[in-house]
């Protein structure tokens, strides 16, 4: 049914439900926060969800203003997803908001429309919301691609393509020095052009391990973690400490990418923001149903209320191909400072493996 359709066909028994809560809203709303608390919402995340209960959508709603409700919701729903709520927790806030309210109508017994017109707004409002989440990720979805293309564009255009045009530039010099007989010119150039193709091929080789998939279909999903973090180390100067406890032996292709991912993601951070000296990475899995990885630095920290855009987007990257698998991503992060004894970031990721892994 659409939804300016539904708004109409309740109207009436909705608007005699937001009399009959109003005065209630106080202790609703303490009742609906103790109620996610028991169910393991942060009260950041109850902060967040408060925007969507009915006192905060009661100008939308009395009268109804279809348009203005479904594009607020929305707007909410865009808004939670980019702050790292999760799509259970929203779910939560609106079956225990509707659990809170309901006490309240069906003490009147005339109210029982009443009742039944919140619990459809409830509904209604919930698949609005969610809905907008599958459209906030599949736009930052698009947005990792079109980034991971043009990162390969320019590194194929500055590396390779570069160091093949003066190769070829060389190998003519050299076709020209022949037709003279002028061998100490063509020595010279000889060796210049065999560095250039040994330099072409260490970049190769770097592509490849920032591709991931190729990595992970040559050398297996241990391996090429292993191997791309004794390459950062190489790279960097900073050192990349592996650590396996009780790790599969085999893993869904999508699992590797997502965990090689999050693993380069996480490591580039460390290198462009996080002045670490040294990176702990734990990979394993409990009683053979949850597979995790942990990724610790010992660097500055950072203030998660006001990270900087660029690195809200890389978080962001790796929240959603991990929810995307049915996972759960949480990072702490803790700020060096006078006095602090513990600073750095900690990214921590856990993948279901139940029904998975054998």
């Amino acid at each position: 049914m659409p939804i300016r359709q539904l708004l109409l066909d309740i109207k009436a028994p909705l608007q005699r439900a937001l009399e009959l809560l109003a005065p209630h809203f106080a202790e609703i709303q303490a009742a609906w926060r103790r109620k996610l608390a028991s169910l393991g919402v942060k009260e950041d995340a109850s902060n967040l969800l408060a925007p969507l209960m009915l006192e905060a959508q009661q100008q939308n709603l009395d009268p109804p203003n279809v348009e203005a409700y479904r594009l607020e919701l929305e707007r909410q729903g865009k808004a939670l997803e980019r702050s790292g709520v999760s799509e259970a927790s929203t779910a939560a806030a609106y079956t225990s908001y509707l659990e809170c309210c309901l006490p309240y109508l069906l003490q009147d017994r005339k109210a029982k429309d009443s009742a039944v017109a919140l619990t459809r707004l409830i509904a209604t409002s919930q698949f609005l919301t969610l809905s907008s989440y599958a459209t906030e990720w599949i736009a930052s979805w698009r947005k990792l691609q079109e980034r991971e293309r043009l990162s390969l564009s320019r590194d194929l255009h500055d590396d390779i393509g570069h160091n093949l045009l003066v190769l070829k530039l060389y190998l003519e010099m050299m076709a020209t020095d022949l037709k003279r007989g002028d061998s100490a010119q063509l020595q010279a150039k000889l060796e210049e052009a065999l560095a250039l193709v040994s330099y072409a091929v260490d970049s190769v080789r770097r592509l490849i391990l920032d591709l991931g998939p190729a990595m992970l279909a040559q050398f297996g999903f241990l391996p090429a973690l292993k191997i791309y973090a004794r390459q950062f180390t190489l790279r960097t100067g900073v050192q990349v400490q592996m650590e396996e406890v009780n790790s599969p032996v085999s893993l869904p292709s999508s699992y590797e990418t997502a965990l090689y991912r999050v693993l380069q993601g996480a490591l580039s951070n460390v290198v462009q923001h996080s002045q670490a000296k040294r990176v702990k990475v734990t990979l394993g899995s409990m009683k053979k149903s949850i597979l995790f990885m942990s990724i610790e630095d010992d660097g500055v920290g950072f203030d998660s209320a006001r990270t900087l855009p660029h690195r809200v987007f890389g978080l962001t990257a790796m929240r959603a191909r991990i929810e995307m698998l049915g996972g759960k991503f949480h990072i702490e992060s803790w700020v060096l400072g006078p006095g602090t004894r513990k600073h750095g970031t900690r990214i921590e990721v856990d993948l279901p493996l139940r029904g998975i892994v054998e």
